[in-house]
C-alpha cells in the first residue's frame, strides 16, 4: 500500500475516532477498538496523537468485575474556542464558546455603521469580545458570521436588505486575526445549529422568519447549499403573481407576505400604530385586537402555503421554524398544520426552533468545529 493510501486511511480513522468519542463521552480504547472495527494496535496509536494533540484527554477510569480498570477518554472541549457572530442591519451580536458549543458567553452590539464603514468597527469589537478569552492550547479556533444573504465561496453575493456585497469581509478578518473566517447563510446555520443540539435526523428544514424568508436544508446529514450558494432562498419563491414588488427584482415573493417585517406593516395598517414591534403585536393578538388577529391570520395563510411547498419538495423528518411570532405564539403551528390538505405532509413534524435567538450562533460554532476538526456531521450533547 502506497504511503498516501496509508496516510488517507489513517487520517479517516482519526476522524472516526474523534466522532466516536464525541457522541459516545466518555469511552474508553477497548470501547473504540470493538465500536469502529478497528485493532487495539491502530486505535491506541491514534489516540495517543490525538492526545499529544490535545484533542483527547484521559478521565479516570471505569470499575469493571475483572481485569484491569479502563482508563475513559474525553473530547478535549476546553482546548480551544470559537467565535460566532450574528451580523444584521440592526445589531453585531457574537458568541464565545468552547468546542462543545459550551461555557457560552453572549454580547452585542447596535449596529449604526454602514455596510461601507463596518469593517474596521467590527475588528474592534472582535479584538475586545477574544480579549476576555481564556487562554487554550488552540486558542480561537475559527470565526464563523452569519449574514441575512445569500453566500457563495465565503463571499456574500445578494443581500437585499443591508448590502454588503463587495466587502471581503472574511479576507480582511482572517489578514487582521490570523484565523479561519468563514461567512454563512443565517438560515444555514440555523439549520445547522438546530441539526447538532437537538435534532439529530438525516433531512431537515429550518424555516427562518426574519428580515426575510429563509431555508437551511440538511440532507442525508449534510447541508445542501446548491451550487452558486443560493438553495435556501425560499423567500424569494411567489405566492402571488403580479404580487408586491421585492428587492430580487420578482413580484409576489412570499416574504413579502409572510416576514415579520411584512405582518409587522400589514397590523401597522389595520391598526393605525406606527412603527409596531412584534412584542406589540403579540401583546394585540392575545388580546384578541381585530387587526392583530388579521394581520397573523396573512401570516398563517403565506407560511401554511411555504410549508406545503416545502414539504412537497423535501419530504423531511423534520421542518422547525424560527420566528418570533410562533415563539411567542406556539398555538400559530396547530393552525398552520391545520390548512394543510395533504395528509402525507401532514404527518412530518412541524415544530418551533428549540434555539429561536441563539440558533444562528450555535449554528455557528457547529460549522467552526466542524471544519476544525474535518466532519460534516456533528451532534453535540
Amino acid at each position: 500500500m502506497k504511503t498516501g493510501n496509508q496516510e488517507m486511511i489513517r487520517d479517516l480513522n482519526t476522524r472516526l475516532i474523534l466522532e466516536a468519542v464525541i457522541q459516545h463521552d466518555p469511552i474508553s480504547r477497548a470501547e473504540l477498538s470493538s465500536l469502529l472495527g478497528l485493532t487495539k494496535a491502530t486505535v491506541s496509536a491514534i489516540v495517543s496523537d490525538l492526545l499529544v494533540q490535545g484533542l483527547l484527554e484521559e478521565k479516570g477510569s471505569r470499575d469493571t468485575k475483572k481485569g484491569r480498570r479502563p482508563i475513559m477518554l474525553t473530547f478535549a472541549k476546553n482546548s480551544g474556542h470559537i467565535l460566532s457572530i450574528d451580523l444584521t442591519g440592526r445589531h453585531i451580536t457574537l458568541m464565545t464558546c468552547n468546542l462543545r458549543g459550551q461555557n457560552c458567553h453572549l454580547y452585542q452590539y447596535s449596529n449604526h455603521y454602514s455596510p461601507q464603514g463596518l469593517l474596521s468597527p467590527l475588528k474592534t469589537i472582535i479584538q475586545n469580545v477574544m480579549d476576555t478569552i481564556p487562554p487554550s492550547i488552540h486558542g480561537v479556533i475559527a470565526i464563523v458570521i452569519g449574514v441575512h444573504a445569500a453566500v457563495h465561496q465565503n463571499t456574500i453575493t445578494f443581500c437585499p436588505y443591508y448590502d454588503l456585497t463587495g466587502l471581503h469581509l472574511a479576507e480582511e478578518l482572517e489578514s487582521a486575526f490570523h484565523i479561519p473566517v468563514s461567512i454563512e447563510n443565517e438560515a444555514n446555520l440555523s439549520a445547522l445549529g438546530e441539526k447538532t443540539f437537538f435534532h439529530d435526523v438525516p433531512n431537515m428544514v429550518n424555516i427562518s422568519i426574519h428580515t426575510g424568508i429563509g431555508l437551511g436544508v440538511i440532507l442525508n446529514h449534510k447541508l445542501y447549499c446548491g451550487v452558486n450558494g443560493a438553495a435556501g432562498e425560499f423567500g424569494h419563491t411567489i405566492v402571488e403573481p403580479q404580487g408586491r414588488l421585492c428587492p430580487c427584482g420578482n413580484r409576489g415573493c412570499v416574504e413579502q407576505y409572510a416576514s415579520e417585517p411584512a405582518i409587522l406593516a400589514e397590523f401597522s395598517r389595520l391598526s393605525g400604530i406606527l412603527s409596531p414591534t412584534a412584542d406589540d403585536l403579540v401583546y394585540a393578538y392575545r388580546r384578541q385586537n381585530p387587526a392583530a388577529i388579521q394581520a397573523v391570520e396573512q401570516f398563517i395563510k403565506y407560511l401554511a402555503i411555504a410549508v406545503n411547498n416545502i414539504a412537497a419538495i423535501f419530504d423531511p423528518d423534520v421542518i422547525v421554524i424560527n420566528c418570533a411570532f410562533t415563539a411567542y405564539l406556539p398555538d400559530l403551528i396547530p393552525m398552520i398544520e391545520a390548512k394543510l390538505s395533504n395528509n402525507r405532509i401532514r404527518r412530518c413534524p412541524i415544530l418551533p426552533s428549540s434555539l429561536q435567538d441563539t440558533a444562528i450562533l450555535l449554528g455557528g460554532a457547529s460549522a467552526g468545529l466542524g471544519k476544525f476538526l474535518g466532519m460534516e456531521a456533528l451532534h453535540l450533547k
